[in-house]
This record gives structure tokens, sequence and C-alpha cells, in this order.
């Protein structure tokens, strides 16, 4: 079963999977050693029950390194743009696991998003346009939605931002250059759209380039790194785990032996 008949489905994707790994050895191999030495430490955490930043960070963390293990395997099989747009995730999930760490009221910031999201929902399912939630409206009742609204207004709930959870974090640099960068990859654009087509003479579409691409892979190893490293220690401070002389040791000696870092 050959790539032109079932593409990133066909038989020969272990092939290719094999040559793209191959091909980027040590950055895969970094990859691997770094996640490694982040999964050993997740299931070596002790968790509160009654301790809410630490519960809403320790998911936040499962996030991102789920995130970072998707991407590598994105990468390896050649699906760079959707490597891309879960990369600028994980980035977005660690403003908020970065912000929370830091003070204990953004959790409660965190809860309050998630209610007026809630809210948002409920709401559009009641108006049901377009006969879009016919599956869903008959388990909705409107005391549901009075319930939500009196909640929200009761905790004077506000919804944060994406930006503001940027600048909260510190991590404005982020923002700028991973984050806003990485939309093009997530939403579609020109430039996105360029790379579908592989031959283009005198405005003449001459083929569709369908082939597994690894552009922006060496870039994206090292911010998605870098995301991973931040959360570890994030979720090592709110579970009380010291990030001790050898944490560090081992994270530098990882980090490091980045490819021409």
């Amino acid at each position: 079963m050959i790539f032109n008949e079932q593409g990133f489905l066909s038989l020969e994707m272990e092939t290719i999977s094999n040559n793209i790994y191959n091909e980027n050895k040590t950055l895969f191999d970094f990859w691997y050693k770094l996640n490694k030495f982040s999964v050993k430490i997740m299931f070596d955490l002790k968790i509160l029950d009654n301790d809410d930043q630490q519960i809403i960070g320790v998911q936040l963390f499962s996030k991102i390194s789920r995130g970072f293990q998707t991407i590598v395997l994105l990468y390896k099989n050649g699906l760079n743009t959707e490597a891309k747009i879960i990369l600028r995730t994980i980035i977005e999930t660690l403003y908020i696991l970065k912000s929370i760490t830091e003070k204990l009221e953004y959790a409660k910031d965190f809860y309050y998003s998630y209610l007026i999201n809630s809210k948002n929902l409920t709401e559009e399912i009641l108006k049901n346009e377009f006969n879009a939630f016919d599956s869903l409206i008959d388990k909705l009742k409107i005391e549901d939605l009075e319930k939500l609204r009196e909640e929200i207004k009761t905790l004077n709930a506000k919804k944060i931002t994406k930006k503001e959870w940027a600048i909260r974090s510190g991590l404005m640099k982020k923002y700028h250059c991973a984050y806003k960068v990485l939309c093009s990859d997530t939403h579609p654009d020109v430039k996105n759209l360029q790379q579908e087509f592989l031959d283009v003479e005198k405005g003449e579409i001459m083929s569709i380039n369908l082939l597994p691409k690894t552009n922006g892979i060496k870039e994206a190893f090292r911010t998605a790194g870098s995301v991973l490293i931040d959360g570890l220690k994030c979720v090592c401070e709110l579970t009380e785990i010291e990030f001790n002389k050898e944490f560090e040791k081992d994270i530098n000696e990882i980090y490091f032996s980045y490819p021409d870092y």
C-alpha cells in the first residue's frame, strides 16, 4: 500500500517514519531523553486531595506532557503543521500553569473562566440555532443556565484572555515569538496554504504536495523542550518536590546536549 494511494495511513509510513527519525536522529534522541526524565518525575508525584492548586497544576502539566509526546509522534510521521498546532496548545497551557504556580488566586480565575465558558455554551445549546444541538437540548433546562449566571454574578467571575495569562506568567516573549507566530499554522492563511502545492508554473498548479514534511523541526523541538522543562519546574514546586541540584544537573546535561545549542 503506497503513500500516493492511502497517504499517511499507508503501510509505507513505517519506512517513511524510520527515514525521518534517521535523518533527525540527534534531535529525536534528545526529545526521548527529556521525555523519559519528565515522565519519571510525573509518576513520582504525590498529590494532596484537598489542594486545588496542586490538582489543577498536575492536570495542566499532564496536558503539556501528552502534548510534548504528541509533537514527537507527529514530527516523526512528517505531520509538521499538525505538530505546530499542538505546540501552540502546550505554550498556552504553560501560561496558566506558571501563573497558578506563582499565585493561588489565579487558580480561582482558571475556574471562573470555565464557568463563563460553560454559561456561553449552555446559552448556545438552549438557543439551538440551526437545530445544531437537537441531541443535547433535552438534557438542559433554563434553570441550569440561571444557576450558572447566578454563580458567576456571586463570584464576580471574569474570563481571562490568553494574553492576560501570558502577562501574568511573565512569558510575553514566548507569546510574541512563538505563540503568535504559530497562529498561521493553527488558522488557515495564504502563506500556510502555499505549502500544499508542490509545483506552480506560470500561475498553473502542476501538482499537490501531500508528502510528509519536517519544516521547522529544530525550532519546534527547542520551543517544546523549553515548555516541558518550565512546566516540570512548576509542577515540582507545586507538589513540593525540590528541584534540587541533581535535577538541575540532569536538565542541563539533557538541554545543553541539544544539537547546535
